[in-house]
Parts: structure tokens; C-alpha cells; sequence
């Protein structure tokens, strides 16, 4: 480009020359005859040596070209040596310069083309610093919400590691409450085994005793042992001396409502006699029964229906005190809790042995032998009153006046 525009401005200063030329063609001799160049050969030769300038610099030198070349023509047509050679070298100089800022514009354009590139790649670094700042801003908040989780899950571990602190507290609270109930266990069935043994002596106590109801005509001031001879006399026919420890009616007295009465035998022969005639009162209004203690007692009423129920259908049955024997086969309801059965007879030969044994105890106690026979009481003729015979001041009563009795007025013996 450059080049084309010096062509084009060589071609103006040719011109230009030739008709400077033609202007001064009678100086140019002159001048050559005095040693003198004329003004146009050294414009030409100037022109040359400054053709490869910038377009900038080539209009401005060739507006002032032609200035001076008019100013110049219109004073003279000739200059003289030592201001041509001035000339030049100021040419030349004004050449280097221009070299020196060409050679500047060239790194100028060098400059500017790796300015381009730095701008390039300087908007290639934005983008890409753009994105890793969205990226380390997602990262950050990956970060906040890991931080986040992380306090959450020291939260649920403090949270844990306290549950676990409380754990192993109730842990050892329910240890020691397990001993507790242990303790309490233990307890509650040393108090169920004295329970037991309680009843199994008020049982023992109560194994002399029976309960005869219907016996009417009750007074404050009559003679319940008297009446009670004249019942087994009349109605059981017993002949035979009895001797009881105590005889008395209990319960609440209520007028115009007969209390039974209950006997305590001193000898275990009388009572089974009393005991075996006992058939004689069915159908009659009166009854004879064992004497048991209430929780006894209560046992033995859920038991009288499954009793009946298995006698009827012809199976061998027998009841010993709160123990049902089918069989042989010691009876266990399925909603009662078999542990007062634990240390019980479990055949009916074993509570036979049991019975008979303490039977045997009781009679040596007594210092009579179970098959020592009772003397006839001495009877009035007249009366058919047997005489009371006083019993020993050495054996006490086992009923108080006024006892409350728990057995049922039922009459096992009488409807056996």
C-alpha cells in the first residue's frame, strides 16, 4: 500500500519536474555553465531518496515541496551548490527519522497486534475466570451446605451420644429395678410360701372342726353343747361319748335366723364317726361339713360345679380340702396359677398318705390311739340327755365367742 502511494506521488514529482523543465530550459543552461544544479534535479533527487515514506509524511513533504518549488521559481531558477548539499543532508536526516519512526510504527504494529492477542486472550482468562468464580461460588455453597450437614450430623451425634449416656442410666435403672423386683419376688413368694403355711395351719387347726347348720329354737342363754349332743343322739343315732374341746354358734346373732354351730372333737375318731353318719340327713333340713378358712373355702365353691359335672358323667372324684382329684389326677383350672399346687400332693394316694399322717400326729398328741374305742356316756332314761362331760382345763379352745365362720352351709357328708 505504501508503495503504490510513492509510485503515484513519483509520477506527480515527474510531472511536475517536466514542466519545471520546460519553464526554465533557458536557466538550466545557464546554470550548468556556472556549476550551479538546477532547483528541479534536486527536488527529483530528493523526491527519490523519500518515495518509501509514509502516505502522511509523502503528503506533507510534497504540499511542501511544491510550495517551495513555487516560492523558489518565483524569486530565481537557480540555487547554489552549498544549499543543495544542506538541503540533502537535511534530507537525509529527515530520512533516518522517518526510518527510525517507521521502524517505531512497525513495532508500533507489533505492539498492537500482540495487544490484540493479549486482548483476546485477556477476554479468553475473563471467561474463564468467570467461570471459575461460578464455580467456586458453587463450590462455596457445597461447601455451606456440607458445613451445614456436618453441624447437623455433630448436632445428632451429641444428640445420640446423650441418648446413649441416657440409656445406659435407665439401663442401670431398670438393673436395679430388676433387683427390686427380684427382691420383691422373692419377698412376695416368701409371703405367698407363709400365706400357705398360714392357711395350711389354720387348716390343720380347723381339721377337728364341724359345722352343723339347721340346728334351730337359738336363745342367748341356751346350751349350744347340750343341743348339739341331743342332735347327734336324735337324728345321727350316736350312743357313744364324745368329747369336744369347744361348741358354740358364730356369726352376727340376727333374731328369728338360726347361726350355725360349729364342734371342735378332741379325737379324730369322733369326728370321723359323726362324719360316716352324716348320710342320714339327706332330705332333711339339717347339714354337717368341714370347717376351712376362707381363701380355702373360696376355692372350693369354683370346684364344687366341676366336681358334680364329673361325677355325673361316672368319673371317680374326690375333693381334699382345695384339691380336686379326677381320677387320681390332681385338677388344675387353665386360668388359676398353679403355684400354690408346687408343694402340694399331686395323686390323691399322696394326699390320702398326708391326711393320714397328720392324722396320726394329731392322735399322738391327744395320747389316744386312733383305734382306742369311746365309753358310752351315762344317759338319763327319761330324758335321753346325755351327761356333759367337762373337758380337760389343759385344752384350748380353738374358737372364740362369736367367731365368723367362713365354710358354705352346704352339706357335702349329708348328700354323700
Amino acid at each position: 500500500m505504501p508503495k503504490n502511494r510513492a509510485k503515484k506521488r513519483k509520477k506527480g514529482n515527474s510531472s511536475t519536474g517536466s514542466a519545471h523543465s520546460d519553464d526554465c530550459s533557458d536557466n538550466s543552461d545557464l546554470s550548468s555553465d556556472h556549476g550551479v544544479q538546477p532547483l528541479s534535479a534536486v527536488l527529483k533527487k530528493a523526491n527519490d531518496v523519500i518515495y518509501e515514506a509514509s502516505d502522511e509524511f509523502a503528503d506533507r513533504s510534497e504540499a511542501r515541496t511544491a510550495n517551495n518549488f513555487d516560492q523558489e521559481a518565483e524569486t530565481s531558477c537557480t540555487v547554489p551548490n552549498n544549499v543543495v548539499t544542506d538541503i540533502f543532508h537535511q534530507i537525509k536526516g529527515t530520512n533516518r527519522k522517518i526510518d527510525g519512526v517507521l521502524i517505531k510504527l512497525n513495532k508500533l504494529d507489533l505492539i498492537e497486534s500482540r495487544m490484540t492477542s493479549m486482548e483476546t486472550a485477556i477476554s479468553e482468562f475473563r471467561s474463564r475466570v468467570i467461570n471459575v468464580e461460578t464455580k467456586t461460588r458453587s463450590l462455596q455453597e457445597s461447601v455451606e451446605v456440607v458445613n451445614k450437614k456436618c453441624a447437623d450430623v455433630q448436632i445428632q451425634k451429641d444428640q445420640i451420644r446423650k441418648l446413649e449416656n441416657d440409656l445406659k442410666e435407665q439401663k442401670c435403672a431398670i438393673t436395679e429395678i430388676r433387683k427390686g423386683i427380684n427382691m420383691v419376688k422373692n419377698e412376695s413368694d416368701s409371703v405367698r410360701d407363709l400365706e400357705e403355711k398360714v392357711t395350711d395351719l389354720r387348716c390343720r387347726s380347723m381339721k377337728q372342726n364341724l359345722i352343723f347348720t339347721g340346728l334351730s329354737n337359738e336363745s342367748r342363754s341356751e346350751d349350744t353343747e347340750t343341743k348339739l349332743r341331743d342332735f347327734l343322739y336324735e337324728q345321727l343315732e350316736i350312743d357313744g361319748h364324745i368329747e369336744f374341746g369347744n361348741v358354740h354358734r358364730f356369726g352376727r346373732f340376727v333374731r328369728g335366723r338360726d347361726r350355725p354351730i360349729v364342734a371342735r372333737f378332741l379325737y379324730h375318731n369322733d369326728m370321723l364317726n359323726v362324719k360316716h353318719n352324716a348320710y342320714k340327713l339327706k332330705g332333711t333340713r339339717y347339714g354337717i361339713s368341714e370347717q376351712f378358712p376362707q381363701e380355702v373355702e373360696n376355692r372350693r365353691k369354683q370346684l364344687y360345679p366341676v366336681m358334680k359335672r364329673h361325677k355325673n358323667a361316672g368319673d371317680k372324684v374326690t375333693l381334699v380340702r382345695d384339691r380336686l382329684y379326677i381320677n387320681n389326677e390332681l385338677y388344675i383350672a387353665q386360668n388359676e396359677q398353679p403355684a400354690h399346687v408346687r408343694q402340694q400332693p399331686q395323686s390323691y394316694r399322696d394326699a390320702v398318705m398326708s391326711d393320714s399322717t397328720e392324722r396320726r400326729l394329731s392322735d399322738s398328741v391327744h395320747h389316744r390311739s386312733p383305734t382306742q374305742v369311746t365309753q358310752p356316756p351315762t344317759v338319763n332314761q327319761r330324758t335321753r340327755t346325755p351327761e356333759v362331760i367337762r373337758r380337760p382345763s389343759s385344752v384350748s379352745d380353738n374358737f372364740a365367742p362369736g367367731q365368723q365362720n367362713t365354710s358354705s352351709p352346704l352339706n357335702p357328708l349329708a348328700s354323700a
